[in-house]
C-alpha cells in the first residue's frame, strides 16, 4: 500500500513538472490514470504540442495542444496511424487514405479548401503513382517551396505535366521523365511571360528552340545544355548595345549588325564572339566611319 502511494507521488510530481515546463509534443490521454492521480484532461491538453485521445479498440483523435482542433482521426497501433485514417488542418480535411508506421502508405487523396488536388497510391508519406498536384521541397531558396501538377509515376512525374513557383506563378508546362524536363515544353518568367518554347533534355534546353524577351524573339535556333549553340538571334549589350546576327558553338559567328538605339553603327563579319573579316562601321548619323576589314577587333586594313 505505502508502496502504490509513493509510486503514484512520483508518477505526480514528475507529471507536474511536465505542465510547468510544457517539454512534450505529444502526449497521451489515459482516463485510468486519470482517476489515480485526480489530473483533468485539460491538464493534458496544455502540456504538449499536441494531444490524444484513445479507446480500448484503438480508434483515435488528436488535436492541437488546448484546443478542440482535430488533427487526425483514425486507428492507432503501437503509437502509430495504421489503417484508414484522416487528417486535418484546424479541423479541415487535407487526406483520407491508408496508413501504415504512421506513414501515408497506399490508396488515398489529397485535399485543400475541400477541393481534391491529388488521388493516388502513396508509399512511406509521399505521393507514388497517380494523378494530381505533386509537392516537392527544392533549397534553392530558403523555404522555396514549389510543386508539380501532372501524372506521378515512381514517386516522379513522368508525362505531361505544370511546374509552379513559391508565389503559385506557372515556371514550366510540358514534358518530364522521372521529375525533370525531357522533351517539347515552355518555361515562364515571374510575370506569366514566355520566356522560352522547344525541347529539353536532363532538365536543360536542349535541342531546337526559341529564346524571347518581353514577348519579343532574341534567339531562334539549336540550345546545348542551357546555352545558345547555333543559329540567329538578338543580344543585349553594354552601354544599351544590340547585337543582331548568328551564332555558331555559342558565340557570334557569322553575319552580325550591331545597333545603337535602333541605329545602325556596325556590320560585318563574326568569328568565335568578335568582328574578323569584312565590315563597316557607322558614325551615329549613318555616315560610314570605316570600312575594310576587321581582325580580332582590330583593323587590318580599309579606307
Amino acid at each position: 500500500m505505502l508502496s502504490n502511494i509513493k509510486s503514484l507521488f512520483i508518477i505526480k510530481r514528475i507529471f507536474s513538472l511536465i505542465t510547468q515546463k510544457s517539454l512534450l509534443k505529444l502526449v497521451f490521454y489515459n482516463k485510468s490514470l486519470q482517476s489515480k492521480l485526480y489530473i483533468d484532461i485539460n491538464l493534458y491538453k496544455k502540456i504538449s504540442e499536441k494531444y490524444r485521445i484513445i479507446d480500448k479498440d484503438g480508434n483515435c483523435k488528436e488535436y492541437i495542444n488546448n484546443t478542440d482542433i482535430l488533427l487526425f482521426e483514425g486507428k492507432i497501433k503501437n503509437g502509430k496511424k495504421t489503417g484508414f485514417g484522416k487528417e486535418y488542418a484546424y479541423s479541415k480535411l487535407i487526406f483520407e487514405g491508408e496508413f501504415k508506421d504512421g506513414k501515408r502508405n497506399g490508396p488515398g487523396k489529397v485535399y485543400r479548401e475541400g477541393k481534391l488536388i491529388f488521388e493516388g497510391k502513396f508509399l512511406n508519406g509521399k505521393e507514388w503513382e497517380g494523378k494530381g498536384e505533386f509537392k516537392e521541397y527544392e533549397k534553392r531558396k530558403e523555404n522555396n517551396e514549389s510543386y508539380f501538377i501532372g501524372i506521378i509515376s515512381k514517386g516522379k512525374i513522368n508525362g505531361r505535366g505544370k511546374k509552379y513557383g513559391k508565389y503559385n506563378d506557372l515556371e514550366y508546362e510540358g514534358e518530364f521523365i522521372d521529375g525533370k524536363k525531357n522533351g517539347f515544353g515552355k518555361e515562364y518568367n515571374n510575370w506569366n511571360r514566355l520566356i522560352y518554347e522547344g525541347n529539353f533534355s536532363e532538365d536543360k534546353r536542349n535541342g531546337i528552340g526559341k529564346q524571347y524577351l518581353f514577348n519579343e524573339l532574341m534567339f531562334e535556333g539549336l540550345f546545348l545544355n542551357g546555352e545558345r549553340w547555333e543559329g540567329k538571334g538578338k543580344e543585349n549589350l553594354f552601354n544599351n548595345l544590340v547585337f543582331e546576327g548568328e551564332y555558331k558553338k555559342g558565340k557570334k559567328s557569322g553575319k552580325g549588325k550591331i545597333f545603337y538605339e535602333n541605329v545602325i553603327i556596325f556590320e560585318g563579319n563574326y568569328l568565335d564572339g568578335e568582328r574578323d573579316g569584312e565590315g563597316i562601321e557607322y558614325y551615329k548619323n549613318k555616315n560610314i566611319r570605316f570600312k575594310g576589314e576587321f581582325s580580332k577587333s582590330s583593323i587590318k586594313n580599309g579606307e
